[in-house]
């Protein structure tokens, strides 16, 4: 896919573009299952919260999300096949006020968000180079099918950041799937490359981990310093170990608690 130009898009949709760091499908691939995951770890019972009396609950923000989605995918089909009609806007605000998102369950959402954008996925990989560059006018603003499939992105990558700096409270709301203690997670650290290394963990709260590595002479260059390999092994297992703890792992993992 060739770069996205300043000129495929509006200004207006600037902020979500710029969220959109790698390309623009794997990045819409990775949330595939980055944002099921990520709502699958707040509580039921968090999901009709919301932050102040004139704001959406979780539910209505997932739920816009998903409406956004469905518009902005309708778009970019249409502009892909050379319709040159003017598509009218929509009031986001209007949608959420007849939606019902708050009579569902968190999890019903997740589902949803999951197989609209597997669908998606199929038509935006289908575009090619001059599809994806063809350009349409929607709420009086010309924008490219190209730069649709980056808000889209964005657009989550937005709303993912709200929900977890506004609506979810690290004083009551557990980033970990379920509760582990360090005996756990070191039964799976002793394990493989990690165990070779003597990587360990040390701490877990209800939001972070912490591990060590010793600095032996397993892990050092021939000149005696750390060898910058063996801190890459440190990140990257605990980056995996963390990463799977904040997932269901029946849904996700194949893993029983016990094989943590």
């Amino acid at each position: 896919m060739k770069p996205l130009k300043s000129d495929e898009y509006p200004a207006v949709y600037a902020p979500y573009i710029e969220t959109v760091v790698d390309n623009v499908l794997d990045a819409l691939e990775e949330q595939t299952l980055s944002f099921p995951a990520f709502l699958d770890a707040i509580p039921e019972e968090r999901g009709n919260f919301k932050y102040a009396e004139d704001k959406w609950t979780i539910k209505e923000v997932v739920g816009h999300v998903i409406d956004n989605e469905r518009i902005m995918a309708y778009r970019a089909l249409r502009f892909s096949r050379n319709d040159l009609k003017e598509l009218a806007g929509y009031d986001q605000d209007y949608l959420i006020q007849y939606s019902r998102y708050n009579d569902r369950t968190l999890e019903s959402l997740s589902k949803e968000f999951t197989y609209l954008r597997k669908a998606n996925l199929m038509l935006f990989n289908s575009f090619n180079d001059a599809e994806l560059e063809r350009k349409g006018m929607a709420s009086e603003r010309l924008t490219s099918v190209k730069a649709l499939l980056y808000v889209i992105a964005g657009h989550l990558n937005h709303h993912r950041i709200i929900i977890q700096e506004r609506y979810l409270n690290s004083d009551d709301v557990k980033i970990w799937f379920q509760p582990y203690n360090i005996e756990e997670i070191n039964v799976f650290f002793n394990k493989y490359l990690s165990g070779l290394l003597e990587i360990k963990a040390t701490e877990i709260d209800d939001n972070s981990i912490t591990a060590t590595m010793p600095v032996t002479d397993n892990v050092k260059q021939p000149h005696g310093i750390l060898h910058g390999g063996a801190s890459v092994v440190l990140a990257e297992s605990l980056g995996s170990i963390a990463s799977n703890l904040v997932v269901d792992p029946d849904k996700y993992r194949g893993r029983t608690r016990s094989q943590c």
